[in-house]
């Protein structure tokens, strides 16, 4: 028998169905988990796109980089420190690879709920579609029943007033024979009472 939730308990369910989402997700991550590592690791050996460059050396910034409506660069680096620049590049990117990260990962999340929220209201949907075509079978079944009882009902009533019937012809056939004696013979019906 499956349980039924009141109003109150909604956010028992929700919370039932966000663990049961949770566990998924930590499940696929932790199959995942090799796979990361090792892309991490070879991240790290593989040398920089841009090595450092000397300290009072000048490099021209892509413009990609330069149409980025960031901070000016004069708030995060020290006056002299081009090497630093290319440190805020990196950080930068890096930080723009995280969010976009993030983003997606929790892209797949909400399409992951909203997949799960589809398929549980789907199947409730068929269970309620089942649930009344059994209602409506039983209903049919009932009704048939039901004017079945009704008609042997009025079978058996039928029967009780045609016997009732019966029995008055013959109660009244049998005081118009006694009623036609007595009138041939003149003499009343006598009534016998055997008391002592």
């Amino acid at each position: 028998m499956r349980p039924v939730y009141d109003s109150d308990d909604s956010t028992l369910a929700a919370a039932m169905a966000a663990s049961a989402y949770a566990v998924h997700v930590i499940d696929q991550e932790t199959s995942r988990l090799p796979q990361l590592k090792r892309a991490h690791t070879q991240k790290c050996h593989e040398p920089f796109e841009h090595p450092p460059l000397p300290i009072g050396s000048v490099r021209k910034l892509p413009s990609s980089i330069k149409d980025r409506s960031a901070p000016s660069s004069s708030s995060f680096l020290r006056p002299g420190a081009d090497g630093q620049r290319h440190v805020r590049d990196r950080s930068d990117a890096w930080e723009e690879a995280q969010l976009l990260k993030i983003r997606k990962q929790y892209d797949n999340i909400i399409r992951e709920i909203q997949a799960w929220e589809n398929h549980k209201k789907m199947k409730e949907t068929r269970r309620i579609k089942r649930k009344k075509e059994e209602i409506e079978v039983r209903t049919s079944i009932n009704l048939k029943h039901y004017y079945g009882k009704i008609a042997k009902i009025g079978n058996v009533a039928d029967g009780a007033r045609e016997r009732a019937e019966e029995k008055r012809r013959r109660e009244e056939a049998s005081v118009r024979e006694k009623a036609r004696r007595m009138r041939s013979t003149g003499k009343a019906p006598l009534k016998y009472c055997f008391c002592f």
